[in-house]
């Protein structure tokens, strides 16, 4: 009986081992440069609430992977909006990406695509080394929850 026991044991433990799959994220988040031209390595969008159009390069710099969490805030101006903070990898990506932001007229431009749509671009001032940053743009607060509980799932 105690052996019959220990072999069912072994067996659940090693089916949940070889069983567990790879975590996904729900939601698809991309940061992408704004891109200096118009040509086949850039594509589109329009910002979410103004209407005002831009032209991203198809690279992306930083997607769902990278974040670690995120969670709901309110700007200065108390609009909702997304505190996040990047994983090892994402925090390393962001600091790259921004190294050089110091130079004389070095204008950085990052557009925050969430499912597709273009909600953010951000005017990139500093070198951004602590991987932690804030998604603003014209949300409410249903969309800024549902989004912040997408990313932690």
């Amino acid at each position: 009986m105690k052996r019959l026991f220990l072999i069912m044991l072994l067996l659940s433990v090693s089916c949940n081992t070889f069983t567990k799959m790879p975590h996904h994220k729900n939601i698809i988040i991309q940061f992408r440069l704004v891109a200096e031209a118009d040509d086949e390595n850039s594509e589109t969008f329009i910002l979410k609430g103004r209407g005002e159009e831009f032209k991203l390069s198809k690279h992306v710099e930083i997607d769902q992977d990278d974040f670690s969490y995120a969670e709901a805030s309110k700007t200065e101006y108390s609009m909702d909006c997304i505190d996040f903070q990047l994983n090892s990898a994402g925090t390393e990506k962001l600091s790259a990406l921004t190294a050089h932001v110091w130079e004389e007229n070095y204008n950085m431009q990052l557009g925050v695509v969430i499912d597709n749509q273009l909600v953010n671009v951000a005017r990139i001032k500093e070198h951004i080394t602590g991987g932690k940053g804030r998604i603003a743009g014209k949300f409410t607060k249903q969309e800024v929850a549902d989004i912040v509980k997408r990313i932690n799932e």
